[in-house]
């Protein structure tokens, strides 16, 4: 479980519909908590950021 999985875990707890704009590359972890089957993740849970390295002390993202 990851802290993306958080907003569809809640939605489905509170019987809420996900915003409209809202780009799912997470999943409800409702089945996990109760006892059941781990859902089946099909998207990696990875971010690459290029950038740098050593990074400069003069950037922004320092």
């Amino acid at each position: 479980m990851s802290a993306v999985d958080l907003l569809p875990t809640f939605c489905e707890v509170a019987v809420a519909e996900q915003p409209e704009n809202h780009k799912p590359f997470d999943i409800s972890q409702v089945s996990m908590l109760i006892g059941k089957v781990s859902p089946v993740r099909t998207k990696p849970l990875f971010w690459k950021m290029s950038g740098d390295w050593p990074t400069r002390e003069t950037h922004s993202y320092h």
